[in-house]
């Protein structure tokens, strides 16, 4: 999803909030999000943060969180399971989920949408696992022998908070 569709995502959800949301311009003042360059700060989030939180359901309709790492990538959001969790049944039996992500104790980004497995993350093109690596600021989305999954998060809903 290119990142002006992640920002009609932004728009359509805060108009039918009836809200703007809000964004932190380059001077660090707090103003009104209309722009692309909120789903830019959305990536921007998303890749600096060490995680984010993942809510599914379990077989039995009960909640379940588990904290997964998440790179933002030409407005696509990734993010990662170790198979034989609950987070990656969750993942493959329902796909509706919701993550939430803090930065600061201002910025956050609370969405909801579905999911779908990528793949394994060591059978995924060399150049693909380069680009989500070079996405984090510490250069390392996971590392190349890693065992996990990788999967793709498409929101239907997305809210983001920044400040200053």
């Amino acid at each position: 999803m290119p990142l002006t569709e992640l920002q009609s995502v932004i728009a359509s959800t805060r108009a039918a909030a009836n809200s703007p949301g809000l964004i932190r311009s380059e001077s660090g003042e707090v103003r009104s999000a209309t722009t692309v360059a909120d789903a830019m700060w959305t990536s921007d989030l998303l890749n600096e943060c060490w995680g984010i939180t993942v809510a599914t359901t379990r077989d039995d309709g009960t909640p379940h969180a588990a904290v997964s790492f998440a790179a933002c990538l030409d407005g696509t959001i990734y993010l990662a399971a170790r198979p034989r969790t609950a987070l990656a049944h969750n993942l493959s039996a329902r796909p509706d989920v919701a993550i939430t992500c803090l930065g600061t104790p201002m910025d956050s980004l609370m969405a909801a949408g579905v999911i779908d497995v990528v793949g394994a993350w060591v059978d995924q093109d060399q150049s693909f696992r380069e680009s989500l690596n070079a996405a984090k600021p510490t250069g390392t989305f996971m590392t190349s022998d890693w065992p996990g999954l990788i999967y793709r998060f498409t929101p239907h809903r997305l809210w983001t908070i920044a400040g200053s």
